[in-house]
């Protein structure tokens, strides 16, 4: 193995480093983020390393602001994600194009002992309007999660009445995974498809599925009320 103490190992990594800020430096601050993360993928798969040992998972949210022109929440880790063009809070989930299934998780805001579920409802409900009154940005990613594929955005108020709905479903759930397989046909997550549909449909009462067929066979999607 390659003695990374040496003299020489330490000599060559400064004149990289050198190299690399000299290179950075003429470029824009989103240029400079945006090739290391592809610099950081690259590497990762030449070495054979989970991409998930390189990140803090976090990584792609910053993608995902360049893109859409969201402001990134980039100095806490608590918090919103990002805030849209009206100073809003936004949360962003961001899943990955190269997996089976968009994992899109949801954890519900803890209970107070002895509450009803009318005050619970009402905890829900402040608790989303709160953290993400801008809305809800559900995004594919690519690459290692350093390239934008497609996104999905929710209503924040509807949001919130739909975690609603999917609580009253079970109320004894504490989170919910609101994503959905990859259509082994068209490649589309079909619940998401739904769900993002149902959620900002404003011309009627709020209404969710209970069961979206995983896969198409390129005909229309089958979808359970």
């Amino acid at each position: 193995m390659y003695n990374m103490t040496s003299p020489v190992a330490k000599s060559n990594l400064e004149v990289a480093q050198r190299t690399i800020r000299a290179a950075l430096k003429t470029l824009s601050n989103e240029q400079q983020l945006q090739l290391l993360e592809t610099l950081r993928f690259e590497v990762s798969q030449d070495m054979h390393i989970h991409e998930s040992k390189m990140t803090n998972g976090t990584q792609g949210e910053r993608v995902v602001c360049d893109h859409l022109g969201l402001r990134w929440n980039s100095q806490k880790v608590n918090g919103c994600d990002a805030w849209d063009e009206k100073d809003r809070p936004v949360e962003i989930k961001c899943f990955k194009a190269s997996a089976t299934r968009a994992n899109i998780n949801y954890v519900l805001p803890a209970r107070k002992s002895g509450s009803t579920d009318a005050q619970y409802e009402t905890l829900i409900r402040t608790h989303y309007l709160r953290e993400a009154s801008g809305g809800h940005y559900w995004v594919c990613l690519s690459h290692g999660s350093t390239q934008y594929k497609q996104h999905w955005v929710m209503d924040g108020p509807r949001f919130a009445e739909a975690v609603i709905l999917l609580w009253k479903r079970d109320t004894d759930k504490t989170k919910f995974n609101l994503g959905g397989a990859y259509c082994k046909h068209c490649k589309t997550p079909h619940r998401v498809n739904e769900l993002s549909r149902a959620i900002n449909d404003t011309s009627r009462p709020l209404k969710l599925p209970i069961r979206v067929a995983q896969h198409c066979y390129n005909q229309p999607v089958k979808v359970t009320y």
